[in-house]
């Protein structure tokens, strides 16, 4: 790992503090402060990995900032531990994004913005037939009419798999399906008719239910699910760890009066055919 590709997280700005100190973010109370001899020549060697960048290479560029080199190794990989940079996997596999709503378009922007590789397959049978060969997770966005299509094949052939829906004015991302644990999607619809018959009936009758606020809180956290669960460390300097287990449900309210986000345990649904035939 020593020659690895590394590269500044999104959310770190390395500036000068003061005449002895670097900060690696704007909140002192999370970012991680570094005395140093000379803060502008180390905030502007580490500035230089905004662009993916060999470990080798800032160690000698913070070397060069005056460093000696077992300490700029050092620092290097504390800031690599609190995600100042995070690791530039050129072959960390794409997330594929299916859907063609405005949920589905923004989380695709959001990832693409974080510098993720994002895979849009087309809605066609073309597309159902690409689902053979994906790698890494499958977000299934606002495609709940299309389930009894989509969901056998990506079952069969994608093990790492999150859906969501934009419900109104609320989001719902999840059963969370990872590495072939967990309830899938249809397990949801099964869980929400028996409180409501007509649920999915009525569901599918919604023709791109993007709304405002929620929609926009939905595809931030669905784009931070999708990075975690291809491995990309998204959550920023100082900030706790993400967790996301199989069967976990987010529901998302912006107009919540306190907290936004609550999660919820699914297990799969005891009459799910397709979660039969798997064995779960």
């Amino acid at each position: 790992m020593t020659n690895e590709d590394l590269i500044l997280a999104p959310a770190a700005h390395v500036v000068v503090r003061d005449s002895r100190s670097v900060q690696c973010g704007i909140d002192a109370r999370r970012a991680g402060i570094v005395e140093v001899a000379h803060p502008r020549a180390v905030a502007a060697a580490l500035a230089g990995a905004r662009r993916a960048t060999p470990r080798p290479e800032i160690i000698e560029r913070l070397r060069a900032a005056g460093l000696p080199r077992l300490a700029a190794a050092s620092l290097v990989g504390e800031l690599v531990e609190y995600r100042v940079l995070r690791r530039a996997d050129a072959d960390r596999a794409p997330i594929t994004v299916l859907g063609s709503g405005r949920l589905a378009r923004l989380t695709a922007a959001l990832l693409r913005e974080d510098g993720l590789a994002v895979r849009r397959p087309p809605g066609d049978a073309r597309g159902l037939r690409d689902l053979h060969d994906l790698r890494g997770p499958v977000l299934l966005v606002d495609s709940a009419n299309q389930y009894g299509r989509l969901v056998p094949a990506l079952l069969r052939h994608c093990p790492t798999l999150l859906p969501a829906l934009l419900l109104g004015a609320h989001g719902v991302i999840g059963p969370a399906r990872i590495e072939g644990t967990g309830p899938c999607p249809v397990c949801y619809v099964l869980h929400r008719n028996e409180e409501d018959p007509r649920w999915y009936r009525v569901l599918t009758q919604m023709t791109d239910p993007g709304y405002g606020p929620a929609l926009h809180a939905t595809a931030a956290r669905l784009s931070a699910c999708g990075a975690w669960l291809a491995g990309a460390t998204p959550e920023p300097p100082g900030h706790p760890g993400m967790a996301l287990g199989p069967g976990e449900v987010l529901n998302i309210d912006p107009y919540r009066a306190a907290g936004m986000e609550r999660r919820a345990a699914l297990r799969p649904h005891p009459r799910c055919v397709l979660c039969g035939r798997l064995g779960r």
